[in-house]
């Protein structure tokens, strides 16, 4: 498959005040995949597979956030695995020797087209294995969100139309070039905190008018990025002239069994299809 070259937009870099420990878990990853990416040079990524009771299940392909696998993904990988599905936890930092790239501004810089090819050679490797059963769903958390935020726009969507069954995109940045709509080849659902001072609803707000049986947009009032990592942290970002800004990341147990609700009727919906 040809893949796609990088563009780039600006986000501010950032610096962390630890409130609690999220260290990347270096040891999580037991297996890779090797393809080439969109340069024509080899790239690995780090998988684990979590598979189902069932022996023949649909597939969910989990994508990080910016600072990379942490523990609390597991929170999600049971809770796919409860819904009866596989999980294949995908980890584009640690071959890119990159613990987090919350604070990496080099990385950050770019659009996460990256790592869109690393979701293409994911979902290509997925197909092939006997225990998965049809097309694979994904869900992306911020960083993750992001990069389906991009691939499920029109123009990318229908390269990987035959590779993705649905997306699910928590809290995602949403650039004002980039706008998923009714027209994406994927199933599209959005969930967004009102009150997330990191990657803002307001910035995804239009995404409402696309209400369709093939676009899921949903806000949450009271929550704040990363609502749904059961973790406390501020983190502050540096913009253009010095102005230092904090960033909340908060816990909402409503929110996240809300949130959690919706993403079970989404998959299930388009799994069945």
């Amino acid at each position: 498959m040809k893949l796609l070259l990088a563009i780039f937009i600006c986000i501010t870099s950032l610096t962390v005040s630890a409130q609690t420990d999220i260290k990347f878990n270096e040891s999580f990853f037991g297996n890779n995949i090797t393809y080439m990416n969109a340069l024509n040079e080899k790239q690995k990524i780090g998988i684990k597979l979590y598979k189902s009771k069932a022996e023949n299940s649909p597939t969910v392909i989990h994508l990080h956030g910016c600072g990379g696998v942490k523990s609390y993904a597991m929170t999600w990988v049971s809770a796919f695995q409860d819904w009866g599905y596989n999980v294949v936890v995908v980890d584009s930092f640690g071959p890119r020797w990159l613990g987090e790239a919350c604070s990496n501004t080099t990385y950050m810089s770019k659009k996460p087209l990256e790592r869109i090819d690393d979701l293409y050679a994911s979902a290509e490797w997925i197909a092939a294995q006997s225990w998965n059963k049809g097309k694979p769903a994904a869900v992306g958390f911020s960083h993750g969100a992001m990069v389906l935020h991009i691939a499920s726009s029109k123009d990318y969507s229908k390269k990987s139309k035959n590779l993705i069954s649905s997306a699910v995109a928590f809290y995602p940045y949403c650039h004002y070039d980039v706008l998923t709509d009714w027209q994406s080849e994927w199933p599209f659902q959005m969930h967004v905190g009102k009150l997330d001072n990191w990657t803002p609803a307001w910035l995804c707000d239009g995404h409402a008018n696309f209400q369709s049986d093939k676009f899921d947009y949903r806000s949450y009032e009271q929550a704040h990025h990363g609502w749904d990592m059961g973790v406390n942290a501020t983190m502050y970002s540096t913009g253009v002239g010095g102005t230092v800004r904090p960033r909340t990341i908060a816990p909402n147990a409503e929110a996240t069994k809300q949130s959690m609700e919706n993403t079970k009727m989404w998959l299930n919906k388009f799994f069945n299809q």
